[in-house]
């Protein structure tokens, strides 16, 4: 098979795009599919997150679950409350300091994660978009 220079840029663009899908994924911010709770806008989750409130819209209790590190977290810090993880960890070392805060508890993969929400219905977190599936209820999706 002889391949031309058209086959050749069509077949790279085809690669591209699809290695442009894939790292567009979205990260999902969720909690128990047993909670009363049905939708979280960025405001709000920014305030768990943030340790500004440690409950949900409708008053039941929210306990904030962050990943370590990592793509999905950088993701979600930029997106839903516009700082690098630079910036958060700054900012918890001012609250740890001044004793006005504790950080979220953290873990280290989605399914851990996902396995905190099975245990526990207060528990929000943040996996890739891909790692959702029945045990979760998705309450927003970030870019």
């Amino acid at each position: 098979m002889k391949v031309t220079f058209k086959s050749a840029c069509l077949i790279t663009g085809l690669l591209m795009l699809g290695v442009t899908h894939s790292t567009m994924a979205g990260v999902a911010v969720v909690t128990s599919s047993k909670s009363s709770v049905n939708s979280l806008n960025k405001q709000q989750v920014a305030k768990i997150f943030l340790g500004k409130t440690n409950s949900f819209p409708n008053g039941s209790k929210a306990t904030p679950l962050d990943l370590d590190s990592g793509k999905t977290r950088n993701k979600f810090y930029s997106a839903a409350v516009k700082k690098t993880d630079s910036q958060v960890n700054a900012y918890w070392a001012r609250l740890i300091f001044t004793g006005k805060g504790q950080p979220p508890r953290k873990v280290y993969d989605d399914a851990e994660v996902l396995s905190a929400i099975a245990a526990d219905k207060s528990v929000v977190g943040y996996i890739d978009e891909g790692s959702v599936n029945s045990r979760v209820k998705v309450l927003l999706t970030l870019p």
